[in-house]
Order: structure tokens, then sequence, then C-alpha cells
């Protein structure tokens, strides 16, 4: 009986802790398999492989206790009517712990939504008001600036970026980072842009007139907007050109040393040289080799080569983050309900 109350009084708690102890654990779960799922398809990429994502939409634990006690005597002894001596006493127990998770595949017009569409320009730049690095907004989210196109990376080869592009990205940080530059984000109606001040400058070599000079952008006006477009800015405006998810992760794809047997058979092309304006964009670093690496921050298999990322490089983290920040991002545009993950509370 004295088993028995204490393993009833233990599972009053058992809901509870089980939040407490279960609730992190599947957060860390689902972020670790968005990890190797992201490098997966980087990877894929990079061989001219089709890529291919699942969103997790549930998942549901089931917690089940259970407890038994038994109690049992001889009522008949020596003929007579009377409780035996002995008695036995059992007590026992069950715990099952049968968790189902709910995934989705993204396809279709989902897949077009996602991965396909270029990203808006407000969303970008809203980034960078979130506390981003300008370097990962503007380094690996924009195709081009002003005319000036980034670099490209795809299974057809890698093209280096245009000099103007590199010039034009570093004036943009040198301004943002001393405050001659802001960002601001405006809402009209149903659409929201994003907006760009930028002060005069007060010599003809200061950045700011260096960069009016660039972008093509009047001396005596100090707001403009970021505009998407394929054509010319119109009058006060800034023509940007900014990348799918699929056009970052083939970009990052093309930072991967794959192995030499592999670009030899032509399974995968050659990587760019890093050196002058490209060896300042945003690098995703990703070793390789036959087996499995034991501290890597996300590691993937494919095709009986390992890739992984080292967990002691802490700029390629940050590079990848903010990737998987993009990635989340995405998910949140997409209809339908956010993901749920249910944990029973008692």
């Amino acid at each position: 009986m004295l088993a028995l109350t204490l393993g009833l009084a233990a599972c009053t708690g058992f809901g509870p802790r089980t939040m407490r102890e279960q609730q992190a654990d599947y957060a860390a779960a689902v972020a670790d398999g968005g990890k190797r799922q992201a490098l997966l398809n980087i990877v894929r990429l990079r061989y001219g492989d089709v890529p291919a994502f699942l969103s997790v939409s549930q998942i549901l634990a089931g917690y089940s206790l259970q407890g038994t006690f038994s109690a049992g005597t001889e009522l008949l002894t020596g003929g007579s009517l009377r409780l035996s001596n002995d008695a036995n006493i059992g007590v026992g127990g069950t715990f099952t712990n049968n968790p189902t998770v709910t995934y989705s595949p993204v396809t279709g017009a989902d897949f077009a939504r996602t991965f396909l569409a270029p990203m808006q320009p407000a969303d970008l730049f809203g980034l960078m008001v979130g506390g981003i690095s300008p370097e990962l907004v503007l380094g690996l989210g924009l195709h081009s600036i002003g005319g000036y196109a980034n670099e490209r990376a795809s299974p057809s080869g890698q093209v280096a970026p245009d000099p103007k592009f590199g010039e034009v990205l570093a004036l943009l940080l040198q301004l943002q980072r001393t405050g001659r530059l802001s960002v601001q984000l405006e809402v009209a109606g149903q659409a929201r842009f994003a907006t760009l001040e930028l002060d005069v400058g007060d010599r003809d070599d200061a950045p700011e007139r260096r960069l009016r000079h660039l972008l093509g952008l009047a001396t005596d006006q100090t707001t403009f907007q970021v505009t998407y477009t394929l054509g010319a800015a119109r009058p006060g405006q800034i023509a940007i050109r900014t990348r799918s998810l699929i056009e970052v992760l083939d970009q990052l794809a093309g930072d991967i040393e794959a192995p030499e047997v592999d670009v030899a058979d032509g399974s995968t092309y050659a990587s760019l040289p890093l050196d002058g304006v490209v060896a300042r964009l945003p690098r995703l670093v990703v070793h390789h080799g036959l087996f499995e690496p034991r501290n890597a921050y996300a590691a993937v298999s494919y095709n009986g080569t390992w890739f992984w990322i080292g967990d002691d490089d802490l700029a390629t983290k940050r590079v990848f983050s903010f990737v998987m920040l993009l990635l989340s991002l995405s998910e949140s545009s997409r209809p339908g309900q956010p993901p749920v993950i249910s944990i029973p509370a008692g």
C-alpha cells in the first residue's frame, strides 16, 4: 500500500514535469532536423540534384502511465474459514511513449511561392531593421543593385560579381555602420516598402557622393524608395533585384568544396577561386569526408560522402543560421496553420 501511495503521488506531477522536460527536447529536435534538411538540399544543389523539403505540421506526444496493485490471502485453512498468516501483495506499472509526427511535403504552388518567388524588398531590408548583419542580408539576399550583378553559382558554373557591386555593397556597409545611412519601413494600404535615408555628404570624396554616383541618385535628395524592378529605376528610387530562396541555397552550394573525384567525373562543378570582392561576400565552409564527424554543427551523408559544418566555425554558423531564418520566414508566409506540438499535461 505504501508503494502504491508513493506511485500515485508521483503521477500527480507527471504532466507538468513532462512539459518542462519534453518541450525543449522537441523544439531542439525540430531545429536539428531543419538544419540537416537545409544542409542536405544545399549539397544536392551542388551536385545538380533536385531539392526536396518536408515541413513538420504536427507533433503529438502520447504518454500512458498505468499502475496495478493486488493483494491476496487464503480464506480456507485446514477446512475452517479464517485468514491465513500468509498474504500476497503485488505492485506493478507500465509507461509508454508513442509520439506521432506529421510531415507535409512542400510541392506545387506552395513550393513556387516559398522557394521560387523573389524575396520582397521590404522583407529583406526589414531584417536589417531587426538587427541582422547587413553583410548577410545584402550579400546573400541581393541578385543585383543599380544594375550591378552579384556573384552567381549554378550547376553550369560560377560567375564572379560585377566589381561595382562589391563597391556599392562596401559603401552601404560603411555608411550604415557610421549612421549616415538608415533603413525605414513604411506601410501604404496593403503594401509595405523600404526606404533608405542617405546623408548628402559635405565633401566631393565623401562615400555618400560616390554611392549616389554609382546608383544614379539625385544629389539633393535624402530619401529613396527601394524598388524591385527589371528595368531602370525612376527618380527617387533604388533599383534592386532580390534572390529567391532557391537562389540563396544554390549560391551557397557553390561554396562547398566537393571531392576532386566528383569534379573530375563530372558529378559537380569546380569552385570559383576566392579573391578580391568575392572573398568579402558571406561564405559557407562545408567539409567532406568518408566518415561521420563526431563534433559537427550539422552533418549529412550524400552518395557515400559525409558533408558537415564544423561546430567551431562561428562565421559559417552565422551564415547558416541566417539561411534557417529565411526558411522560417518563408514557412510563415505559406497558407495554413503553423506547426503544432501537443504535449499532454496530465
